[in-house]
């Protein structure tokens, strides 16, 4: 038997909207630890404070070019999705 893990987040709840949308990747813990170091380098790589807050970088992205965000965002989505099994959303309606 393999242990998985499901690590989450949630995107926020305003006020304004009827539900709220929760997203995370399943993977082992083999590959938890696999990843982590991945992606401490990938955030060190472009002087990203680590814990990454995408909403951080988002209010911040002006100081990037568009190349350079999508370069920065892909690396970031590569790291995940070659170390994690499966995505995983789920909007609750409140």
């Amino acid at each position: 038997m393999t242990d998985f893990a499901l690590y989450l987040d949630d995107g926020d709840h305003p006020d304004n909207q009827p539900f709220v949308v929760v997203a995370g990747y399943v993977a082992t813990e083999a590959q938890w630890i696999a990843f982590e170091p991945k992606w401490r380098a990938a955030l060190a790589q472009f002087s990203l404070e680590n814990p990454f807050h995408m909403t951080d970088f988002m209010r911040e992205r002006k100081k990037y070019s568009a190349l350079k965000q999508d370069h920065i965002l892909f690396t970031l989505a590569s790291v995940t999705k070659t170390s994690t099994i499966r995505p995983f959303v789920w909007e609750l309606y409140t």
